[in-house]
C-alpha cells in the first residue's frame, strides 16, 4: 500500500509553477477587453476630424464612406471607403476609379502593374469583372493609441497622392485616349523585337 502525502506547505512548493491560468495575466486580459475601443472610434474618426472631412456611416456596418473630389481636370467626385478590422488591428482605405470595357482591360492591367512598382504603399487592382481600385491598408497593431490617428491620416494621404498622380492616366487607358504606353509594355515589346531578330 502506498501512502500519499497531502500535507504539503506552500513554502515546500516554491519554484513549482502552477498548471492553471495565471491570475494576474487573466485579470490584465479582462481589463484590456473592458477598455477596448474600436479602431473606428480611436483612430479613423479622429483622423477624419483632423482633416475636417465629412463622412457617411453605412448602416449595420463599421464602414465609412468619404466623398472626395476627382483630381483635376476630371469633374465630379469619388467615394473613398474605409473599413476596419478590430481583431487584426487594421484599417483599409480604397477608392474605385473606373470600370474599363473588356477590350481595354489588358491595357489597363499593364498600366496597373507599372503603377504597383512606382507606389509601393498603394495597391492598384482590377478583378476580372470589376472596377479599377486603389487600396491602402494601415496596420495599427502594436502601436500606441496616440499615434493611431496620425497613421490613419498618413494612409489616407498616401492614397490621395497616388490617386492624384495616376487618375488621369488610368482613365485615359480605360477610355482609349492617347497616352504614353506603360513601361512594362514598352519593355515587353523591346524583348519581343530582340527575339524576332
Amino acid at each position: 500500500m502506498v501512502n500519499l502525502r497531502t500535507d504539503y506547505s506552500i513554502s515546500s512548493l516554491s519554484g513549482v509553477r502552477s498548471a492553471g491560468p495565471d491570475r494576474a495575466a487573466l485579470a490584465a486580459r479582462q481589463a484590456e477587453e473592458e477598455e477596448f475601443v474600436s479602431i473606428l472610434d480611436e483612430a479613423v474618426l479622429p483622423a477624419l476630424d483632423g482633416l475636417h472631412w465629412r463622412h457617411l456611416e453605412m448602416p449595420g456596418s463599421s464602414a465609412l464612406v468619404v466623398p472626395i473630389a476627382c483630381p483635376a481636370p476630371a469633374p465630379g467626385a469619388l467615394l473613398m471607403m474605409i473599413e476596419t478590422n478590430d481583431e487584426a488591428g487594421e484599417a483599409l482605405f480604397f477608392v474605385g476609379i473606373c470600370d474599363p470595357a473588356a477590350p481595354r482591360r489588358s491595357i489597363v492591367a499593364l498600366l496597373l502593374a507599372e503603377l504597383n512598382t512606382r507606389y509601393p504603399h498603394v495597391t492598384f487592382s482590377m478583378p476580372r469583372e470589376g472596377e479599377v481600385r486603389l487600396d491602402v491598408e494601415v496596420s495599427l497593431a502594436g502601436t500606441v493609441p496616440e499615434m493611431r490617428p496620425r497613421l490613419v491620416e498618413l494612409g489616407i494621404r498616401r492614397l490621395l497622392f497616388a490617386m492624384s498622380e495616376t487618375h488621369n492616366d488610368i482613365l485615359a487607358a480605360a477610355q482609349g485616349r492617347r497616352r504614353r504606353r506603360p513601361r512594362v509594355e514598352r519593355e515587353v515589346d523591346a524583348v519581343l523585337r530582340r527575339i524576332d531578330r
